[in-house]
């Protein structure tokens, strides 16, 4: 068996700096996403949404949303000053993925929940790379059956300027190390 592709690590509370994850902690990924990179050398890896919907993921297994992030909250016009006024409003692509399901007529989302699944998470620019500051490009991947028979884990990873990188599980993010600090992944 050949070892897996290296793929880096940063978990809050967890790691001081982003890491390489060793080839027994890669070979316990066993989402979707996790094991895409694990097979997928670094320097072919898709790194923009794009990419991503159209090299990395079977066709016809995805269904995407535009989402309004902060729209909704109205803009004073009578006082410039008003704090809500300083709120972002952000547009962000959201895409659902069922990698292991795809269908001639789109995906079922109501398998979500039993089978693999990716939410990925993306800024309006969907070539923006790491070097863009508009752009970001967040997966979280479902694995419905991680820890046995209908006992699922998610995984999140980021793309950053060194390429993708794991951000930690959903243990993880309820971990007391994160009472206090917000999870880096949407």
């Amino acid at each position: 068996m050949s070892l897996p592709q290296p793929i880096l690590a940063y978990v809050e509370g967890i790691d001081s700096d982003i890491r390489s994850l060793t080839p027994q902690e890669i070979n316990a990924l066993s989402d979707w996403f996790g094991q895409w990179l694990a097979k997928t050398p670094q320097a072919t890896r898709a790194l923009t949404l794009r990419a991503l919907l159209k090299n990395a993921l079977p066709a016809d297994c995805y269904r995407s949303f535009g989402v309004a992030d902060g729209l909704s909250i109205p803009y004073n016009t009578d006082n410039d000053d008003d704090p809500l006024n300083q709120v972002p409003r952000h547009m962000r692509f959201v895409v659902i993925a069922l990698p292991d399901n795809p269908g001639p007529d789109g995906i079922d989302t109501t398998l979500a929940i039993s089978k693999k699944t990716l939410c990925i998470v993306s800024s309006p620019f969907p070539d923006g790379g790491a070097a863009d500051d508009r752009a970001f490009l967040q997966v979280a991947s479902w694995d419905p059956n991680a820890l046995g028979p209908k006992q699922g884990l998610m995984r999140f990873y980021q793309r950053r300027y060194e390429g993708w990188v794991y951000f930690g599980d959903s243990f993880n993010a309820a971990s007391v190390h994160y009472f206090n600090i917000t999870m880096p992944c949407h």
